[in-house]
Order: C-alpha cells, then structure tokens, then sequence
C-alpha cells in the first residue's frame, strides 16, 4: 500500500489536509499528519537562537553562508 506523511508548519493549514485526505482516498493511498499540537514550524525558535546571538554581538555580515545541518550547540 502506499502512504504519505505531511508535517511541519504546513500541516497546521486545515484546507490542505482535507483536500489531501480526500484526494488521496480516492487514489488508495494513506495519509498520515500529526495532530495540531506537533505541527509546526522553526520561526520560533530560530528567532529565539537569533536574539541569543544579537545580545552576544554575534552578528554575521551578509556574506554568510548558510549551513542547513548545523547544531545548536556549536552555534550559540
């Protein structure tokens, strides 16, 4: 059987769900999504990581180059 799973931010949007459930019904396929609670985005928490490094004087000039595998821990 085939399966799909949507998560993140997007997941909270209630018409994209549905549509998706409904759509995926008819092709026999199962669909998985978190309930609300677990769906959501890293706005948060990229912003609170952002003041922690904006009151240390951590400021990058804007020839930064963006890194998507790096841990918290080696960039507070």
């Amino acid at each position: 059987s085939k399966h799909i799973v949507i998560a993140g931010g997007v997941a909270a949007n209630s018409q994209l769900r549905r549509e998706l459930k409904e759509k995926a019904a008819k092709e026999g396929i199962e669909v998985h999504i978190p309930s609300h609670i677990y769906c959501t985005d890293n706005a948060a928490m990229i912003a609170g990581i952002g003041y922690q490094k904006l009151i240390k004087g951590k400021i990058a000039d804007l020839g930064l180059n963006p890194q998507a595998d790096l841990y918290l821990s080696n960039w507070g």
